[in-house]
């Protein structure tokens, strides 16, 4: 999975928009952007202050914004003079404009040239946002009932003043008149297609554009124009963009696509039959929108937020059951559907929009979006303030072993005791866990490629930096932007290094063949199986053991009392037993013997999952497996990988895990905070394997990221 927050590459590069001119299509400039990792790239990133404003470890988002003069530089003559035009028509207080001006286009070209975070520019796009909005009355639908919850199929109650405007089956509101121009000879087709369309090689657009605006605007014309045969002035389509090809024009065609279990559509089907005859990319994007609405109702159901989407419990009987699971499917389908016509308008407008307003052939990144507007700032100074919580998970286990690795292998981490590093910890952390889900957990189509995309990004930036501090050790001895610490960790490192040096590893083979795929390795993963231990030991199966653990914890360290803790630990991270499993991709042809007999035949390139789930409950390998039990063999517990999989440093992320629950279980009073915040929220999938929830609840990952505990004093 992909994280939520972009981890920010500390090169600090920045390109001014320039402006671009008319005519021909203008390539965008490319930056001169300095080689990654570079020292003086390092130096940079080591003067940033330490991310205490967030409170998540992360950077805010600074945007450099242009001068007025800046943006008046950018204007052209046809500029002024559209500026003119709208400041008449103010004055006068016109309000409706003459299509015929090309006003509207002419604005859009007056804003898009100004550079990008302009203030001026987005006082301007959300000025413009307002008058399409405010074209049309929005009256609140709350509180009006269930059917004004959700638009319907035919695009009624979308207002409940009149329920009817732009409703399926209503005419058309025409500005001209309809005709038809008579034309005689009509010329041959075929000739037209091997004339215009038929070529031998690919020839790129001039516009820049591809085939998929035509399809896309294919879609649009559907979604918004379907001509009664019967009666000319009647639309038997809806006035408005909610992917009606999808989702039919009514209910009677809804109901053909959808299967009225769990808010899922029929696979791979859409209700518009015209588009049949239209070029297959129309069909396949309908079917891409197909697959992600199916999508969206199977995520919205495993998170189920704030109880959402329950499922009827299984005392209802008869009539009950019925009426209860119809909402529950209606629900989920008629918020899929939301989200993905809200994803569909959103392409609509950042792309689709920007291609037919010509924006595709000059160098500006505008678009028309009507998010970017800031609401009332609901932040207080006080509710800045720290809370009596800590986030167990972020700041504590997840730091703990990223700390330990940035100072095992020099890496320059930025803290409190050294605030002239390179990496904060979230971003050392995330970028570690995008590596190691890029290698061993890329299993999800529907993110596979934004996450390789983002691990190559992050990787690289970590990767070159990693590789800069290794020149400088192993020639000089220096820990760059680490603090200086001579301990043994730290030293232990930079002889480490010397020594591969001397064997006759190159830098880079150092850097990336070595300590970044370690690092990554064991980093998020010892920190996951941390989180699965400490949240099921807080959980109702889990608490009647704390007492024992504390008792534990707060004794004099030695060699039995460390293997208890231990133990108590491993358990714990057997009966959580969630996320923990193998992926791999089979090589060759081969047969798999299970316990009970069964034979399972593996092809080359099948993919193959191995939950350690079931291994962990499993009597014959634990005995009395629901039984916890700090004094079973370490080599029982299969949650740290096997053979070549087998996790790196086991000795010593026991060691970190026993330590961990000593820091933690020795305060009195250890509980969850209240509310979801001390919930580690997590999806299970099929096998075992789990996802977890980012701390905004934005995303799905593959790594717990967030839970509050609080003890008491």
């Amino acid at each position: 999975m992909s994280f939520n927050k972009s981890i920010s590459t500390p090169n600090g590069n920045h390109a001014a928009v320039e402006e671009y001119p008319h005519g021909p299509v203008a390539k965008a400039k490319k930056p001169k952007v300095a080689k990654h990792g570079g020292l003086m790239q390092l130096y940079r990133a080591s003067r940033r202050p330490l991310p205490h404003q967030t409170g998540d470890g992360t950077y805010p988002e600074v945007k450099t914004r242009p001068t007025v003069m800046q943006d008046l530089s950018t204007l052209t003559m046809s500029d002024l003079k559209t500026l003119k035009a709208i400041i008449i028509a103010k004055l006068k207080g016109e309000m409706h404009a003459d299509d015929k001006t090309m006003i509207m286009e002419k604005t859009i070209q007056l804003v898009a040239r100004l550079p990008g975070s302009s203030k001026r520019q987005e006082k301007l796009t959300n000025i413009f946002i307002d008058e399409l909005w405010y074209s049309l009355d929005h009256p609140p639908l709350l509180y009006m009932g269930d059917q004004f919850r959700f638009r319907q199929a035919d695009g009624s109650n979308n207002n409940p003043l009149m329920p009817k405007l732009g409703a399926a089956g209503t005419p058309y509101s025409r500005s001209c008149r309809p005709g038809v121009m008579p034309l005689g000879a009509m010329p041959d087709p075929e000739a037209i297609f091997e004339g215009i369309m038929a070529r031998d090689k690919f020839i790129k657009n001039p516009n820049n554009v591809s085939s998929i605006l035509w399809y896309w605007a294919t879609i649009i014309i559907h979604d918004l124009f379907w001509t009664n045969e019967k009666d000319s002035n009647i639309n038997d389509s809806s006035s408005y963009l909610d992917l009606s090809p999808l989702y039919g024009h009514s209910q009677e065609a809804q109901n053909g696509v959808r299967t009225f279990k769990d808010g899922m559509l029929k696979p791979d089907t859409f209700a518009d039959k015209r588009l049949l005859g239209m070029p297959p990319g129309v069909c396949t994007l309908l079917v891409m929108f197909n697959r992600f609405h199916n999508h969206v109702a199977a995520n919205l159901a495993a998170i189920n937020e704030a109880n959402r989407f329950a499922k009827p419990p299984p005392s209802l009987q008869g009539d009950a059951a019925a009426a209860a699971w119809k909402k529950y499917d209606e629900e989920l389908f008629q918020t899929a559907r939301l989200v993905t016509s809200g994803l569909y308008i959103n392409i609509t407008l950042v792309d689709y929009v920007r291609n037919i307003i010509n924006l595709n052939r000059v160098d500006t990144e505008w678009t028309l979006d009507p998010r970017q507007e800031a609401g009332v700032d609901v932040g207080t100074a006080k509710g800045s303030e720290r809370g009596k919580h800590v986030d167990i998970v972020r700041d504590f286990g997840n730091a703990a072993h990223t700390r330990f690795a940035a100072h095992v292998f020099n890496i320059p981490l930025k803290t409190r005791e050294n605030p002239k590093g390179v990496f904060s910890e979230h971003e050392l952390y995330t970028s570690l866990a995008a590596v190691y889900t890029t290698i061993f957990l890329d299993i999800d189509p529907v993110e596979s490629f934004p996450l390789r995309q983002k691990t190559k990004e992050t990787a690289t930036v970590l990767g070159a930096a990693i590789k800069t501090t290794v020149k400088y050790t192993k020639s000089f001895g220096l820990r760059l932007f680490t603090g200086n610490t001579n301990d043994a960790l730290s030293t232990a490192g930079v002889n480490a290094v010397k020594a591969l040096a001397k064997s006759g590893l190159s830098a880079h083979d150092i850097a990336w063949g070595l300590i970044l795929p370690i690092a990554a390795a064991t980093v998020p993963s010892e920190g996951r199986l941390f989180a699965q231990a400490l949240d099921w030991y807080l959980s109702p199966e889990g608490s009647p053991y704390i007492d024992d653990i504390r008792t534990l914890a707060t004794q004099e360290p030695t060699p039995e009392t460390d293997a208890l803790l231990l133990g108590y630990a491993m358990e714990g991270v057997r009966m959580a037993a969630s996320g923990s499993s193998l992926h791999a991709v089979a090589a060759d042809t081969d047969t798999i013997v299970e316990d009970d007999g069964r034979r399972l035949n593996i092809g080359q390139g099948d993919r193959v999952f191995a939950s350690f789930s079931s291994a962990a409950r499993d009597p014959a390998q634990f005995p009395t497996p629901e039984a916890v039990d700090p004094r079973r063999p370490l080599d029982a517990y299969v949650q740290f990988g096997a053979g070549t999989h087998s996790a790196l440093g086991r000795e010593v992320a026991q060691v970190a895990l026993a330590e961990l629950f000593r820091a933690v279980f020795r305060k009195r009073g250890l509980r969850r905070a209240a509310g979801p915040q001390g919930e580690l929220r997590k999806v299970l999938r099929e096998g075992g394997h789990c996802e977890y929830l980012t701390d905004n609840w934005g995303r799905l990952t593959s790594f717990p990221m967030s839970m509050k505990v609080t003890w008491d004093n």
